[in-house]
């Protein structure tokens, strides 16, 4: 646990001096609402999305994240072992992007990038999977 903590530490710390000394990460413990989807982006390189429900309470409405996945090998295990239902633990740097709306006003959306995701409990098993077909 230590080496991860200080490997955390030192991502970090190099992520700050590249960005003016200031980061936003996300670290997220909650269901996963829909399999993962691969898609290509305008430059042509593959990214998988899914989305995380969290309850903050027992009564009301969960909080939703949109989680991108941008490295080949984490898009590779979001599509063979995440599955709706999963508990996941996802830690994500958090970007936000201006856009214009529709009707011409300007909006803004927070996006997540995942820097790492921990399966903790999923009700999906591949050898299972694999015994049905």
């Amino acid at each position: 646990m230590f080496r991860q903590l200080t490997k955390s530490t030192v991502f970090a710390a190099g992520l700050a001096k590249r960005n003016a000394s200031s980061f936003a990460r996300l670290s997220v413990l909650g269901r996963v609402g829909q399999d993962p989807v691969v898609e290509q982006g305008a430059s042509g390189k593959d990214f998988a999305r899914y989305s995380v429900a969290v309850n903050t309470s027992k009564e009301g409405p969960p909080s939703w994240f949109s989680v991108a996945v941008f490295e080949p090998k984490q898009i590779e295990f979001a599509t063979n072992y995440i599955r709706k239902g999963a508990l996941v633990h996802v830690e994500a740097n958090a970007v936000n992007k201006k856009f214009e709306k529709g009707d011409g006003s300007t909006g803004y959306s927070t996006n997540f990038y995942q820097t790492r995701v921990d399966i903790v409990r999923n009700p999906y098993n591949p050898e299972n999977a694999e015994n049905e077909s």
